[in-house]
């Protein structure tokens, strides 16, 4: 269930961040500079902010007993990721590596050799290659595949939305 658009404030978030990110590594109140510290609006976005690990708030009681309030916060690197046009190191450090060892590959390539419509003779000498294909050999037909698949996206990206569902 998404929240009613008056209580997530996205220009008050990016205010908040940017604001931060100039006083960054200093922390400060909410009721420093722009913003109304004390108000439910800007608690919320702060509290919300805080939740997602994009700022760290110091929340306590305030005037009232039932009341709430941030009396710190400070941007974290995920915030300063998040404002990044690039990702920030976040986008470097967060890449994902696949790596299939030669046996694994040669057997995804065999099952998919095997299951195809191709010649009985094609079938036999493509396996045959498969067989006796050493690593390089294999690292250049990897990329072909990939390169062939990849010239067909639309039909990919169809088959991966099948499995996905």
């Amino acid at each position: 269930m998404n929240a009613p658009a008056n209580l997530i404030d996205r220009l008050m978030q990016r205010r908040i961040l940017e604001f931060l990110a100039e006083l960054s590594p200093y922390p400060a109140s909410p009721e420093d500079g722009k913003f109304n510290g004390r108000s439910m609006h800007t608690l919320r976005q702060f509290w919300y902010l805080d939740q997602h690990g994009l700022i760290k708030g110091t929340f306590g009681p305030g005037q009232y007993e039932s009341a709430l309030r941030c009396w710190e916060a400070s941007i974290t690197a995920k915030g300063l990721d998040f404002l990044a046009n690039d990702g920030g190191l976040s986008a470097v450090l967060n890449v994902l590596t696949v790596r299939f060892d030669a046996d694994t590959l040669k057997a995804l390539l065999s099952k998919r050799i095997n299951e195809s419509q191709l010649p009985v003779e094609k079938k036999a000498g493509l396996l045959s290659w498969l067989r006796s294909a050493g690593e390089e050999a294999l690292k250049s037909a990897t990329t072909r595949l990939i390169d062939a698949a990849l010239d067909k996206a639309p039909e990919a990206l169809e088959a991966i939305c099948d499995v996905v569902g």
